[in-house]
């Protein structure tokens, strides 16, 4: 009689078991260096922002960039080839908190248009105040020669556009030609507050001047 051979199914993962340890160990070294890897990229950034800030994009150089941040030229070339990438970076901060804020203000919840613009522009400019790094990316959005700027600003003045127009509708501010060019007029509050504050510490911070643009705006014009 023939005999019948049985044969084995082939084994899947799940016969494997556990991983060795020495495949854990590779995974494990892995996450380190990511993690390495991340922290070395945001001190890179945090060292170009404190630069940008000090002396603007033109007069900043990758040489100063490196020594003041206590950095290598191989790992700063790594992460980012050029000083431009680096503005790039600093920009997305600055945005990225612009989004924070707003995301913050929520759906609508009773509270007026106006006081959600007052507050908006209020909680940007003291997240500024507190941090020169997004100072510096600010003043960025408005530098020509940097790709992305002017895609950041028109997304931050259309924020507080948007806010200034339902204000307006709702009667809180004046319906007129300068009341719709409030949003520019903000803006230009920023950017010219921290220019001056860049230079001179002992001017008034940004939340201040902000203050200043809102107070003589009546929230109940009638």
């Amino acid at each position: 009689m023939r005999e019948t051979v049985v044969q084995s199914e082939p084994a899947t993962p799940d016969h494997f078991g556990p991983p060795s340890e020495s495949v854990a160990g590779n995974a494990g070294k892995g996450r380190q260096r990511q993690k390495r890897s991340a922290i070395t990229r945001e001190k890179i950034v945090d060292a170009a922002a404190r630069q940008f800030d000090a002396c603007g994009f033109a007069a900043a150089s990758m040489n100063a960039i490196i020594a003041n941040g206590n950095l290598t030229k191989g790992a700063v070339y790594f992460h980012f080839p050029s000083k431009e990438e680096l503005a790039q970076q600093v920009i997305e901060r600055w945005s990225t908190m612009v989004d924070e804020e707003y995301a913050a203000l929520g759906e609508p919840d009773g509270s007026s248009p106006y006081s959600r613009l007052v507050r908006f522009c209020s909680e940007v400019a003291h997240r500024i105040d507190a941090d020169p790094g997004l100072r510096a990316g600010l003043l960025l959005t408005v530098e020509p020669s940097v790709t992305g700027g002017k895609s950041a600003y028109i997304k931050w003045r259309n924020s507080i556009d948007d806010l200034v127009v339902r204000s307006i509708e709702a009667g809180e501010i004046r319906a007129g030609g300068a009341s719709y060019r409030l949003s520019d007029q903000v803006c230009a509050t920023f950017i010219g507050g921290a220019q001056i504050q860049s230079i001179d510490v002992s001017s008034p911070n940004l939340q201040t001047r902000v203050a200043d643009v809102f107070e003589g705006l009546p929230e109940n014009p009638d």
